[in-house]
């Protein structure tokens, strides 16, 4: 069985190509992550609570409760 050189020359083409879509693939899903990450980090560190949401007058709610 031979090989053409031109088929050599399409298949590393195509490989080219595959790597290609596959790097884009990669830096997708990193930036997804990191995304995620990052506002799973922002909800567990409590910087994004509001603390007039839980309060009346200037009070926690929950001592007014008590």
């Amino acid at each position: 069985m031979t090989i053409s050189h031109r088929s050599v020359l399409t298949e590393n083409a195509n490989f080219h190509a595959l790597i290609h879509h596959l790097a884009q693939r990669i830096r997708d899903l990193e930036y997804r992550l990191s995304e995620m990450l990052g506002q799973q980090a922002f909800e567990r560190s409590g910087l994004g609570w509001n603390a007039s949401a839980n309060c009346v007058g200037g009070q926690p709610y929950s001592l007014l409760r008590a």
